[in-house]
């Protein structure tokens, strides 16, 4: 073999090396995409409490990506405006804005308008913004309060139907930290933590919903009970006090085995819509009584139910 075929042949190979190093270096950024998308998608089964699904959040974004400092932020439709939702920066110090703020939209911290700053400007376009160095762009304004320092920056809109509802600010203390790869991962992660956010707040009103329900119900006088599938998930005192039996004993009990309809207006009344009904109450110690039943469908921990009023006839 001449010298010339060896000298090609070393070059083949140191060529085929470094594509070699460049695919394995593509393979593992793909895998590392994969699995912060993973994690947020876990995130996503199981959402509930709004500040620690916050916790998650950052935690996954800090850890896995090269985002220093990281902030949710929510777009107020009333104000106009860009709240903090969620944040952190590289000494850990976390930022969760609280639920009771949020959902009564009372003492937010604002920051940008539709096409103020680069947040602002993602916002209005809906589109995401990749800036390299901080300090050569002209849309850039910083909060007053900001303490981290930034270089490079990137802003992605979270968008619903085609509605921004939110900007995510991942940065860097570094210039030039941030690819186009960054953008394609952020933009996913966008989506997954768009929904993650809209469900848990979704889950935490209809947590307030059913405490203001249940003290309105335990300060009526009327007895109360949620029936689903014929049985009676929840009830009020009152109630309990009609029938004579605890709250637990009741959730063992058909609805159907303590009340009977009669009376014109039974017609009226279905276990699938409500309505209204005269009937008879068995009570726990046999005797009964004369009462008078309005009910209402709701959807009680995710499914069809029914919530009734029984009142005592004179």
């Amino acid at each position: 073999m001449s010298q010339r075929e060896i000298k090609r042949l070393s070059q083949e190979n140191k060529l085929f090396r470094r594509q070699l190093v460049s695919t394995f270096e593509r393979l593992e950024s793909v895998i590392d995409q994969l699995s912060v998308i993973k994690e947020m998608a876990s995130v996503l089964r199981d959402v509930s409490d709004f500040t620690d699904t916050c916790y998650s959040i950052l935690g996954i974004i800090i850890h896995n990506t090269l985002a220093q400092n990281f902030s949710i932020m929510m777009l107020d439709q009333k104000e106009e405006r860009l709240f903090l939702v969620a944040a952190s920066d590289p000494e850990n110090q976390l930022f969760i804005e609280s639920i009771s703020n949020i959902l009564s939209e009372e003492n937010l911290r604002y920051s940008f308008r539709h096409g103020q700053g680069i947040a602002g400007s993602c916002l209005e376009t809906k589109e995401a913004i990749l800036v390299d160095k901080i300090s050569r762009s002209t849309l850039f304004a910083e909060l007053a309060d900001s303490p981290v320092t930034i270089g490079s920056l990137l802003s992605v809109p979270m968008l619903m139907e085609g509605n921004a509802v939110g900007v995510l600010n991942i940065s860097h203390s570094d210039p030039d930290i941030f690819t186009i790869e960054d953008v394609r991962l952020f933009t996913i992660l966008a989506d997954f933590i768009m929904r993650i956010l809209l469900s848990s707040l979704d889950f935490q009103r209809l947590e307030k919903s059913r405490e203001h329900f249940k003290v309105l119900s335990e300060l009526s006088h009327d007895g109360v009970v949620i029936i689903q599938s014929e049985k009676q998930k929840w009830t009020n005192h009152s109630y309990q006090n009609m029938t004579g039996y605890s709250g637990d004993e009741l959730t063992d009990i058909l609805f159907q085995n303590i009340f009977t309809r009669s009376g014109a207006k039974a017609t009226t009344f279905s276990m699938d819509t409500g309505g209204l009904c005269q009937g008879i109450l068995l009570r726990k110690e046999g005797d009964v009584l004369k009462v008078h039943v309005k009910a209402s469908p709701i959807t009680y921990k995710g499914k069809a139910a029914l919530l009734a009023s029984v009142r005592i006839m004179p």
